[in-house]
């Protein structure tokens, strides 16, 4: 195992606390391991700028990533593992006191600026770049917008397009723009870096291109409408590799070149039934196999990381933030599931630490040792698939068949595995009356699930309030009707009920869908679940057309309206949410209702 850990000689890093080194992060789409001839020897593509990029600093060859978009993007953003930020894959955004890398740096004094594809949260305003720490933005919120809005100038789900593209410059203008979407992108990257040479404090750029993602198609450069799909696809990876040049080629000409770190990676693997190369390890993306999300990453910084040098560790897309914010000077202050793999202290701990993935289909761990991946695939609860894969540097060797005489291996992993989803899918809220805080996940928008214990008074009257997030839902008990009233994003939902004497624990689960979930004409129908006392009672599905704008930032009330004119006649707990859409979403691992009465029931108030 090779790692080299950088080295500052004294002059270095008193001129380093002088002047702050801007940052180019180089986001590629979909890109595999072996689509780098500077990764995989025998990559057929060639990429000169991206190679001699590699040869200036250091490579990661067990850089990891999640197996999608707007999960892996999540997780640089904030150093935090996706599944804590509720993207399995996908979710509404980012909640606004989660403190993003672009914020932080903010802090530092760097101007940020986000150009390109976006994809962690579009359809509310506290989701987009601006208000996710950046100063400046063009380029587009989600592929699927890039075709334009609809008749009434609403965003609207259709296929990406590389032509001609609608581009949004952040503060609400969207118009199409002429050319190919990955030139207009990098053009305007490499006229603000220009610009930037001028200004008097540090930046951060991210720029995002969208090659290699699909649709395979011909670049301008491919003459001839036969080619085909290898041919097409060699041709994006050749030309993602010349627009990275143009990037590196302003940084040169405005004399920032030696000033910036510059770090290139691939979001996530290569698909695996298109052209594109994971370097021969299996599967591809939205999967949790090693080639979904192992990825090409590499650093450079002048005087810092010594040319040409690899790191052989299992690195993490989380551990970016932490590793940047130590670079600078200034350590988080804030805990964070990624890791300064540069420090020497954290060494044990990049060694040691096993590795976690969960999405709506798929969960996978890479055991502590680096040896092992377990990937577990499932649908709609019911397990479809188990692999056992044995890891090494350059070759994945599939002991499936052998799964049973390592059960004591897979036991530990599967154990821990539980440990760690119990600790990301619970959902960390500020306590107290009105409840607040991660507003993207206390708030019902994707998969939910909110419990709250109570004991009522032997004699109650009226109508009482249990829960209330003004606007977004609410839940009353009628007591002279016996009705328990549930209303969510428009929908109302009368259930017949008689309240428990003792201590009861109520839960609503949610599965939740609009028109912005998924392509095409069709929209799933959400669904929601009532249960007392960890045993289902009823359950409800309606449609629900648009969950844009909802005003992610009301808080939730216990026990009282927002009004004031209503209330709960009895004892009631702090409330306890989840992410996981618990019974009524795809996951087969439920919570532990019955541990959850007995701390929620312990805390009546």
């Amino acid at each position: 195992m090779l790692f080299l850990i950088p080295v500052v000689l004294p002059a270095q890093l008193a001129q380093a606390e002088e002047l702050k080194p801007n940052i180019l992060l180089i986001v590629a789409d979909d890109l595999g391991l072996g689509d780098l001839h500077s990764f995989t020897s025998s990559a057929v593509t060639q990429t000169p700028h991206i190679d001699a990029l590699a040869a200036q600093g250091m490579r990661f060859s067990r850089f990891y990533t999640d197996s999608t978009c707007s999960a892996s993007r999540a997780a640089l953003l904030t150093g935090q593992h996706p599944a804590r930020l509720g993207f399995h894959p996908i979710a509404r955004g980012i909640s606004p006191e989660i403190i993003t890398l672009p914020d932080w740096l903010h802090e530092q004094g760097y101007s940020t600026h986000h150009i390109g594809k976006w994809h962690v949260g579009e359809l509310n305003a506290a989701a987009k770049p601006l208000a996710q720490g950046f100063d400046t933005s063009f380029g587009f919120l989600n592929q699927w917008f890039l075709r334009g809005p609809d008749a009434n100038g609403q965003p609207v789900l259709r296929q990406p397009v590389y032509q001609d593209p609608w581009l949004d410059n952040g503060s609400g203008e969207w118009r199409q723009y002429q050319g190919y979407l990955p030139d207009i992108l990098t053009q305007y990257a490499a006229k603000k870096i220009a610009a930037l040479a001028d200004a008097q404090q540090p930046w951060f750029m991210w720029y995002a291109t969208p090659l290699a993602h699909g649709p395979v198609h011909s670049p301008p450069e491919l003459s001839g409408d036969k080619n085909n799909e290898d041919e097409q696809y060699r041709a994006m990876v050749n030309h993602l590799d010349r627009n990275v040049g143009e990037l590196l080629e302003s940084l040169e000409k405005s004399g920032q070149r030696d000033n910036t770190i510059i770090i290139f990676l691939s979001d996530n693997g290569a698909p695996e039934k298109r052209p594109g190369s994971n370097a021969g390890f299996g599967g591809g993306k939205a999967h949790y196999s090693e080639g979904a999300v192992r990825t090409p990453m590499i650093w450079v910084d002048s005087g810092r990381i010594l040319p040409d040098s690899l790191d052989e560790r299992a690195v993490y897309i989380a551990d970016i933030f932490p590793a940047l914010a130590a670079r600078i000077g200034k350590p988080l202050p804030f805990v964070t599931d990624g890791v300064d793999f540069f420090n020497l202290d954290n060494i044990p701990v990049v060694n040691r630490r096993a590795m976690y993935w969960m999405s709506r289909g798929s969960s996978s761990v890479l055991s502590s040792d680096k040896l092992w991946r377990t990937v577990d695939e499932w649908m709609f609860r019911k397990p479809s698939s188990f692999t056992l894969l044995h890891i090494d540097n350059d070759a994945v060797d599939d002991r499936t068949v052998w799964r049973y005489g390592y059960f004591r291996l897979i036991a530990a992993m599967q154990k821990n595995f539980l440990l760690w989803l119990e600790s990301v899918s619970r959902t960390e809220i500020k306590q107290g009356t009105p409840v607040a805080g991660n507003d993207f996940l206390r708030t019902p928008l994707r998969e939910w699930d909110f419990y709250l214990a109570l004991e009522s008074r032997e004699k109650t009257a009226g109508v009482q309030m249990l829960a209330e997030q003004r606007g977004i839902w609410s839940m009353t008990y009628h007591a002279q009707q016996q009705l328990l009233s549930i209303s969510m994003h428009g929908h109302q939902w009368d259930v017949p009920f008689v309240m428990p004497t003792g201590c009861v624990l109520i839960g609503l689960n949610a599965d939740i869908y609009d028109r912005y979930t998924n392509v095409g004409d069709k929209v799933n129908p959400t669904e929601l679940l009532l249960s007392v006392n960890g045993k289902e009672v009823a359950r409800t599905e309606w449609q629900i057309d648009s969950l844009a704008d909802v005003k992610i930032d009301e808080p939730t009330w216990l026990g009282l309206s927002a009004a004031g004119d209503k209330d709960w006649q009895g004892k009631i707990s702090q409330p306890v949410f989840y992410h996981r859409a618990n019974k009524v979403g795809e996951w087969p691992f439920f919570i532990d209702e019955d541990s959850l009465q007995q701390e929620l029931c312990s805390k009546l108030h």
